[in-house]
């Protein structure tokens, strides 16, 4: 659906009482995602893809960015509407929710030992606070295990990133896979403390230097997963395995808050290759109807290849 800032503000007006603010698209490509000013606030407007997330879903979410913020956790605080839901829904009938703009740079794609280190922190306070949260009775999150991640859109039978990720790396995408589900089974046999509510995107776009330390922003793909995924998504980014200096940094920040078993390690690889395919098929899968992304989707394809090469020789 085309960004149309004239409904963008008929949105804002008739959920949030918000005039005069003014619009910057800042991405349409999964969820509708737009700046939002007025003249003593800034926030952040989600109109979300409804092949994602269904309203109940979006306000999970939001819930959890409550419960975060009231136990002084650096998020970005959801903004209730005049009726005092969590959401609205736009006259396209997508879902709408509004969040406080969270102020600081941008984390990006410098991930260096400091800012791992203090991303592990960061990580294990975020599983220390789901694991104590009280959640509401109709809280609804989606599951990410090796099967979801093999599929770009998480929708059922969607294997449109199959389809256009050259078939050469197909064995060793599904082989990841594969390894990612054999790890699963052992976390699981581990116990319960292995699995939680996670992030699950904690990569450098979703991370921002803030007054108050480093913020994560973007949970929309959070949901229940082993907990190795949040630090297999950093990991996957940065192009490197459980044994290695990035590892390294962000394990011993993450062992500062809360305890991560050195029997964790093994599945932590395994769901960095589950993580980078994913992320391959994702971006092959968007470039169908996009010509530009193409180079792009072929080169991460490549470059999961070879950190899938890396992990078997490490293992």
């Amino acid at each position: 659906m085309a960004y149309d800032p004239a409904a963008v503000r008929r949105t804002l007006r008739r959920g949030w009482g918000l005039d005069r603010a003014r619009l910057r698209l800042l991405r349409d490509m999964w969820n509708l995602v737009v700046d939002v000013r007025t003249a003593d606030a800034r926030y952040v407007l989600r109109l979300h893809s409804p092949s994602y997330h269904r309203r109940a879903g979006v306000e999970s979410e939001l819930r959890w960015l409550e419960a975060l913020r009231a136990s002084g956790h650096p998020v970005g605080t959801p903004i209730r509407a005049r009726d005092g839901e969590l959401t609205c829904v736009a006259e396209d009938g997508r879902v709408a929710s509004l969040l406080a703009w969270v102020s600081g740079r941008k984390v990006g794609r410098r991930l260096g030992p400091r800012t791992l280190r203090t991303l592990g922190e960061l990580t294990a306070r975020l599983h220390a606070h789901a694991a104590g949260w009280g959640r509401p009775a109709d809280f609804t999150r989606p599951t990410w295990d090796a099967d979801a991640l093999g599929r770009h859109l998480f929708e059922p039978r969607d294997e449109r990133g199959w389809d256009r990720v050259d078939r050469k790396h197909h064995p060793a995408f599904r082989a990841a896979l594969a390894r990612a589900a054999e790890a699963e089974a052992l976390l699981r046999a581990s116990g319960p403390d292995a699995f939680g509510l996670v992030h699950a995107d904690l990569h450098g776009g979703n991370l921002i230097h803030a007054a108050g330390g480093l913020a994560p922003i973007d949970f929309d793909d959070c949901g229940f997963a082993p907990l190795v995924y949040d630090l297999a998504v950093p990991l996957a980014t940065v192009g490197e395995g459980a044994r290695s200096a990035a590892a390294d940094a962000l394990l011993e920040g993450y062992r500062a808050v809360r305890p991560f078993p050195d029997a964790w390690i093994d599945p932590l690889d395994a769901w960095i290759g589950a993580r980078a395919v994913t992320v391959a098929l994702f971006v092959a899968a968007f470039a169908i109807d996009r010509e530009s992304w193409r180079p792009a989707a072929e080169r991460g394809a490549e470059a999961t290849g070879r950190l899938l090469e890396r992990l078997r020789g490490a293992g």
